[in-house]
């Protein structure tokens, strides 16, 4: 059965730890309004991850048709300019073209969206191969510099929600087009 227009499209979050085990921030409050505000019903799937074989086998799962429902993947993670942060330890950079060999050829029509600071920093060569390699995936970005999205201070992006939401946007917005950068929040 074809989906129709202005059918919702489902979010699968990944999240790793903020600030340590004991720490209870989290994306879950946004993915929450945004799967009960009225008129929109956003549904989500949300995962914690520790490590690094718990992302790749989430990341398999999303890749599969069980999924299609729910093309936006969400990264909520620590980034520096090129990777983002899954894990502790000395392994735990996960470098873009990293997830680009892991998502090779399943992305026409999904959205990556980067909850994370300075991941796409880089040039554009890297993002481009990046799009190539994934079959011509979209992506966005909610990238923060000095105030993160979880601190009091930073409600502009909280505001953002009911006005602007980019991930409401990108759950009610037509993927048509095969190529490109969706929007920068900030």
């Amino acid at each position: 059965m074809a989906k129709k227009k202005d059918e919702k499209k489902g979010i699968f979050c990944l999240e790793g730890e903020w600030r340590g085990v004991k720490d209870t921030t989290s994306v879950k409050p946004v993915l929450r309004l945004l799967q009960t505000m009225g008129g929109y019903k956003v549904p989500y799937v949300h995962r914690d991850i520790g490590t690094r074989e718990e992302f790749d086998f989430y990341v398999r799962k999303w890749r599969g048709r069980s999924f299609a429902s729910h093309p936006i993947l969400y990264l909520g993670f620590h980034g520096k300019s090129g990777c983002i942060l899954v894990g502790e330890g000395r392994s735990n950079r996960l470098e873009l073209m990293e997830l680009a060999d892991q998502l090779e050829g399943c992305c026409k029509g999904r959205v990556i969206h980067f909850g994370s600071c300075s991941t796409l920093d880089v040039n554009g060569h890297t993002l481009n191969g990046f799009l190539r390699r994934t079959g011509r995936s979209r992506y966005s970005d909610s990238r923060e510099r000095s105030t993160g999205w979880h601190r009091p201070h930073s409600t502009r992006w909280c505001w953002g929600i009911c006005r602007r939401c980019p991930l409401l946007r990108l759950a009610c917005s037509d993927f048509r087009s095969d190529s490109g950068r969706m929007h920068q929040v900030c």
